[in-house]
């Protein structure tokens, strides 16, 4: 257990030294906000959230779902199908695997977002929603409630379909990495590109205080769900929203992870907030 928390302390610690090197530099020379310091207020709590994201990742392990998996192969009922479904994943080449477990994983993705924006599952979410100021740093903010089910929700159906681990770890990796670029304050835009892939404009506009506009653009990599499944929405007339965050929300660690429990109350009482 120590050594796995040691491997992927040193393995986080260089993807957010890779990351910050990259985004840092990128961020001084295309800004979508040029009034946006480098070091906001709450930086230093984003990474705290990324280092216990990890520490509770390692000690929650996600080995059960494998073990789930096993089971209902060895099952009458599922077990031959699910048997023959794991031997042609198995069979497939690495890039064709990879790039099919990308696909399904951000499907999954999309959905667990939706998810996460119902009653019940928006006071944990709005965690993530808090930063008034986005960039790639604000990724990591997340409930820890939130980073489990995350987690459970996209490895489950990429076990469920026999993937190899090696294939889902670099498919985890190219989605988050993914995820800390759109969360960039970079002006980037793909115009007719944009109906396909989650770039920065694309996704800033998720993070918008405008209430009507907070439940769109779920994606992160393949924009083309929220096309599908109608919540894409890239205005024409404005580059990026006017306001971003949730003001009224703590600023601690501790305030942040207790305060969606009390909101969660306040749901089931029948008194929303947004």
């Amino acid at each position: 257990m120590l050594q796995r928390l040691y491997d992927s302390l040193v393995t986080t610690t260089m993807f957010i030294g890779m990351h910050a090197v990259l985004f840092i530099m990128a961020e001084r020379i295309w800004p979508a906000n040029t009034e946006q310091k480098r070091w906001r207020r709450g930086v230093i709590l984003d990474v705290f959230y990324s280092y216990f994201g990890v520490f509770l990742m390692t000690v929650v392990s996600l080995s059960w779902i494998g073990v789930a998996v096993d089971a209902m192969k060895k099952s009458n009922a599922v077990g031959a199908p699910l048997t023959k479904l794991h031997d042609f994943v198995g069979g497939l080449s690495f890039l064709v695997a990879l790039v099919l477990a990308v696909v399904v994983a951000d499907f999954a993705g999309y959905w667990k977002h939706r998810l996460m924006h119902t009653k019940l599952l928006w006071p944990f979410h709005a965690v993530h929603h808090s930063s008034e100021e986005v960039d790639f740093f604000s990724n990591e903010r997340n409930h820890p409630l939130e980073t489990v089910l995350a987690n459970l929700l996209q490895l489950a159906p990429l076990l469920l379909l026999g993937f190899p681990p090696g294939v889902i770890g670099i498919a985890a990796a190219i989605r988050y990495s993914h995820s800390v670029y759109e969360h960039t304050n970079l002006r980037f835009s793909y115009g007719p590109l944009s109906y396909l892939f989650v770039s920065p404009s694309f996704h800033r506009w998720h993070h918008s205080s405008d209430h009507d506009v907070i439940d769109k653009n779920y994606a992160n990599v393949f924009s083309f769900w929220d096309w599908a499944f109608g919540t894409y929405h890239v205005p024409s007339d404005r580059p990026s929203p006017n306001a971003y965050g949730i003001p009224e929300f703590p600023k601690s660690f501790v305030g942040q992870v207790v305060q969606p429990f009390r909101d969660l109350v306040s749901v089931l009482r029948g008194v929303e907030r947004r």
